[in-house]
């Protein structure tokens, strides 16, 4: 018998916690560790994982590394590098929880601002310096809103497109901003950026400096470490090291009455065995990062409406006319065969065009397999906020929106099983008009 899993949950750490980089780290020979933020799609499905087999009934010997152990396992809830047949996550998300006017109480999420968002340059300063489009961590939270990358009717100094030579230049130099926003947005700055466009008005909500984030969620916070290699109960000379660790604590959620709830938004998708309780994601007790830190795995409130409306395609347009531009972006990282072309050539009559694409520093992603005690070859992903300026070619304009929708809050890039991890999960967006320049 099976029945299904498909609910929202929040893994809210109760320490600083510690993920570690795809590389060696041994006291001694580092003597610093910085944490990854958000932790990858593989990290994200361990836990789950875990957690999962962890809520088990009858319980399992978790420690029984024998063969017929790990294939009971595997079929109860796949194994480190495939999850098993129909099963989607969605996530890592940094999220808390927040009190709107009434007392309502909703899931806010916190997700990368896209790479086409470029930081507005201080009223004093001019276009100067070199173009960047990396996602580096901004000096401070962005109080006037964004400039939107435009295609660019000709070739100039100060504009950017991460695909071969000879495609379309993007950028804003008439407005001297030349380098990519960054940082993290709320699902109302989110909104704002994918169905504003930059030069639509439809009632978007408009751009709130206290939603963009620098570094980290304003709900995160950085903690070092110190640590010692001990060896036979005593300190080993020269093995002190420190972590950069990270903290869930939303002060404002405390001073309201939340209790400063706030940790990793994720969902799950998919039939499971029927050992596997209903609430095994949302009313234990588990753990997350480096020395398995316990973290509370909780249910959540309904989500906040602007990031409903984003993943239920309210923004989008009807009618898609093959003129018509827009961002196809990534919220988590991807690994693709060719970055040029995200997605199949076509489907239903219907063939994307991929004009643009503006990317960062390339992502290493690896790691240590627990199931198995194996080694994850490190492989280049491109980082989450990476976005495409895609046109639909072919078909009718029905048809082409329907499809524009299958691309909206989609995990279709990449390879199927890491997808299904949470990698390369995608939304869209309007762009400013382009075919004066295309």
């Amino acid at each position: 018998m099976s029945h299904l899993l498909d609910h929202g949950f929040l893994i809210r750490p109760l320490e600083a916690v510690y993920f570690g980089r795809p590389r060696s780290f041994s006291a001694g020979e580092a003597h610093h560790g910085t944490s990854e933020f958000p932790p990858s799609g593989y990290t994200f499905q361990g836990m789950i994982r875990s957690q999962l087999l962890r809520a088990v009934h009858p319980p399992l010997d978790l420690d029984d590394a024998s063969a017929a152990a790990r294939d009971q396992r595997t079929r109860l809830v796949g194994g480190p590098d495939a999850l098993p047949a129909g099963w989607q996550l969605t996530g890592p998300y940094p999220a808390r929880i927040i009190e709107q006017q009434g007392g309502e109480r909703r899931l806010q999420p916190w997700l990368p601002a896209p790479h086409f968002l470029l930081a507005a340059p201080a009223p004093s300063s001019g276009i100067g310096g070199s173009t960047s489009f990396d996602p580096e961590p901004c000096a401070r939270p962005a109080t006037a809103a964004p400039v939107h990358a435009r295609a660019l009717p000709d070739a100039c100094g100060h504009a950017l497109n991460d695909l071969k030579p000879g495609t379309v230049l993007l950028g804003r130099p008439d407005e001297g901003a030349v380098k990519a926003l960054g940082g993290w947005l709320t699902p109302a700055n989110l909104r704002h950026a994918l169905s504003a466009g930059g030069h639509h008005s439809n009632g978007d909500p408009p751009w709130c400096a206290a939603g963009h984030a620098c570094g980290l969620p304003p709900f995160v916070h950085r903690e070092t470490r110190p640590g010692l290699a001990l060896e036979d109960g005593s300190a080993r000379d020269g093995m002190l090291y420190f972590l950069d660790t990270v903290r869930f604590h939303d002060a404002d959620g405390a001073r309201a009455g939340l209790y400063g709830h706030a940790g990793f938004y994720g969902h799950i998708e998919g039939k499971c065995d029927e050992r596997i309780p209903a609430n095994a994601l949302i009313a234990t007790l588990g753990a997350a990062g480096r020395k398995a830190r316990p973290a509370a795995f909780e249910p959540i409130p309904p989500l906040v409406a602007d990031f409903e409306n984003l993943c239920n395609d309210d923004h989008l347009p009807a009618t898609v006319h093959e003129k018509d531009c827009f961002w196809l972006v990534i919220l988590t990282p991807v690994a693709l065969d060719d970055p040029a072309m995200p997605l199949p050539a076509g489907r239903d009559g219907v063939r994307l065009e991929s004009l643009g694409l503006l990317t960062g520093p390339a992502l290493t992603i690896g790691g240590y397999r627990y199931a198995d005690a194996s080694t994850r070859p490190n492989r280049s992903y491109l980082p989450a906020g990476s976005c495409w300026l895609i046109r639909l070619r072919g078909a009718d304009p029905e048809r082409r929106a329907r499809i524009l929708r299958t691309l909206n809050n989609a995990h279709l890039l990449g390879d199927e099983k890491e997808a299904a991890f949470g990698f390369g999960h995608t939304l869209v967006g309007l762009a400013p008009p382009c075919e004066e320049t295309l």
